[in-house]
């Protein structure tokens, strides 16, 4: 086999790779989304808030906050979920994380294959 076609064999299984951490990547950010959702219910919940007072509290039109928190909005905006939890009475922190421990690791590795 040529030089050449070894390299295209090579950028094909790199075009793959990365195809299939991209799908991955989107599947893992949907469910986390879900299970933050879910979350979020529960916190407004035990706060004893109907989406209207939420809504209210927290400035978010009502149609978003329903969609919201009835998972039909999968892709809300960082500050929008973080005006519905101080509204909630919650605030989020960044808490560094064990690079030896971080899944995304090794994806932060991962260069793009190069155009042809």
């Amino acid at each position: 086999m040529s030089d050449v076609k070894k390299r295209r064999e090579q950028l094909r299984a790199n075009r793959k790779r990365h195809s299939d951490i991209r799908a991955s990547s989107r599947k893992k950010a949907r469910d986390e989304t879900r299970q933050l959702q879910g979350q979020l219910r529960q916190i407004v919940r035990d706060c004893g808030l109907t989406q209207g007072k939420l809504s209210d509290f927290s400035g978010i039109d009502a149609t978003t906050t329903s969609r919201i928190m009835n998972g039909y909005h999968i892709s809300a905006r960082f500050t929008t979920i973080v005006a519905m939890l101080r509204a909630a009475g919650y605030r989020i922190e960044f808490i560094p994380i064990d690079p030896r421990l971080d899944e995304f690791r090794e994806q932060r590795r991962l260069k793009p294959p190069p155009l042809d």
